[in-house]
């Protein structure tokens, strides 16, 4: 009984941390691959969450910066 209770314990808690762990990995993982486009040239680029993941203040306000970036860009 108490080796079961242990059991559904660990698996609770490995399940709530996979779902922590995607809600933090999936943002940064997207972060990464729209920075590696910028950095190949392509400046239209822009990170696109999922609503209800980690970062999307961050989100906002990179984007915000591209379109500067972009907009300066243009201007040259």
């Amino acid at each position: 009984s108490f080796f079961y209770k242990i059991a559904i314990y660990l698996l609770f808690v490995v399940l709530i941390s996979a779902i922590l762990s995607h809600k933090m990995a999936g943002p940064v993982y997207r972060f990464e691959q729209t920075c590696k486009a910028i950095a190949k040239g392509d400046f239209s680029q822009r990170v696109h969450l999922r609503q209800g993941d980690q970062l999307t203040e961050l989100q906002d306000e990179f984007n915000k910066m591209m379109d500067r970036v972009e907009a300066e860009i243009k201007k040259k």
